[in-house]
Parts: C-alpha cells; structure tokens; sequence
C-alpha cells in the first residue's frame, strides 16, 4: 500500500488527530454518533499513511455492526461536509474497482464569524415558540399554559428527544400527548428502516409533523395519531429509497 503515500494529508497522526476533532467540533450539530465512529475508525485506518487508507465499506458495516446503507450515508455525509474525501481506486491487476481510498482532509477555519455561529448553535434555543408561531399560526400560549409541575416534567422529556423535534412536540402537545406521539412516530419510522434515525434527517420529519398539526388545527384531520403515523411512514419510506438510490449510484 505504498502508493497511500501520495494521499497522504498529514505529517504526523498527531496533526492528523488535531484535525479531525477540530472537524467534530465544528460539526457538531451536524454530526450524529454513528458519523463519528465512521470517521473515528477511517483515522484509525489512517495510522501507517497519516490521513489516507484504503477501507473497504464491508470492513467499517463489521466493526461498527451498522448496515451497508447507514455507513455509505455516514460517508456521503463526511465526504459533504469535507471532512473526508472519497477517491475511487483501480487495481492495477485485475482493472476492476477496488475499495475507495478514503482520506481525511486538513480542517480549514475559515473566520472567527464560522466559530462563534457553530457555538450559537450549540446553544439551546431560547425562544423556539416565536419561531413557531409564524410557521404555524399558533399562540405562544400553548407552550406556557402548563402548570408548574407539569412543566418541569416536560422540559425533562425534551431534553431525551432529538433537539429541534422536542421543542417541536412540546410547543403543541401536553406531556401525556407528547410520550404517545413520540411513540407513534418511532414506531412508524421503524416499520420502513430502524437505521434512519430523526437526529440525521429532521428537517425532513419536522415538516411531516408540522404539516399534521396544521392540517388537524384546519380542521381537515380527525384523527391526529393515525395521520400523524401515515405522514412519519411516508417520509421514512422516501429517506429510505432515496438512500437506495445513492448506494446504487456510488457503486
């Protein structure tokens, strides 16, 4: 593997490791766990030629004991985020495609603006109601007419969900509702593919939640659960051939 050489990024695995936590620092919101420990294992991969190995996706789905389509996603998402650079490799054997060389790339801090945003958004929402409120027309009352018990118990229930989809639920439904809500929706996204998680795509699954609320606020929906489990199974069901479709095409 000599010719790792020429891929090379770093002097040292000292440097190399310096870079790859200012890349997870920077990322940090972006980056679910299981994208960490695909970029922990690539560096570790990286050792002999600091910041180039030739790492087979089979070898990661082993260590890692995730499947095919959630390491490739973790790749393509490094790779966006230009931590990682993938590099199609040929045999010079067999002149078939061998496993991709995959190399970790040097941390650019492109201004002290890009640090301080990547702290604001380490930092918790102070007002997620506002933001809210123009989207869905809603009163802010609905998040603040909770007696004070009850309250507490909620915000202790939106810290264990994803951030963004816990202010979310919490915004419109009481503590009660929000436990069988969160119920339905990791039940309907587990019947499509368990590995999708709601951290990586939220976007997506809040736009599916918001169209429900507004919809039944409309009066157009009657039964909110059985909608509500219908729209987290749709959106599942698109991540996941979509996911398909990418794999098929980096093969």
């Amino acid at each position: 593997m000599y010719y790792l050489s020429e891929y090379q990024t770093f002097t040292s695995v000292k440097e190399m490791d310096l870079h790859v936590q200012q890349h997870i620092n920077a990322h940090y919101n972006e980056l679910i766990q299981t994208d960490r420990d695909v970029l922990s294992l690539i560096s570790r991969y990286c050792c002999k030629f600091p910041g180039a190995s030739h790492l087979k996706v089979e070898t990661i789905m082993k260590a890692l004991s995730k499947s095919d389509a959630t390491i490739r996603r973790a790749i393509r998402k490094l790779a966006k985020l230009k931590i990682i650079e993938k590099i199609s490799f040929i045999r010079r054997v067999s002149k078939g495609y061998g496993a991709n060389i995959l190399r970790i790339l040097p941390f650019e801090d492109k201004s002290t603006m890009n640090t301080r945003s990547v702290a604001e958004s380490i930092t918790p929402v102070s007002n997620p109601a506002t933001q809210l409120e123009k989207q869905t027309s809603l009163s802010i009352n609905l998040i603040q007419d909770t007696y004070d018990t009850e309250d507490a118990i909620k915000k202790g229930l939106i810290t264990k969900l994803p951030e963004r989809i816990g202010h979310i639920l919490g915004a419109f439904f009481d503590m009660n509702t929000m436990y069988k809500v969160y119920g339905i929706m990791l039940r309907a996204k587990a019947k499509i593919d368990r590995s999708i998680t709601f951290e990586e795509y939220e976007e997506e699954y809040i736009n599916a939640i918001l169209s429900v609320v507004n919809a039944y606020k409309r009066g157009k929906v009657k039964n909110i659960y059985g909608v509500l489990y219908a729209a987290i199974s749709s959106a599942t069901k698109r991540l996941y051939v979509t996911a398909l479709f990418n794999d098929a095409m980096d093969r």
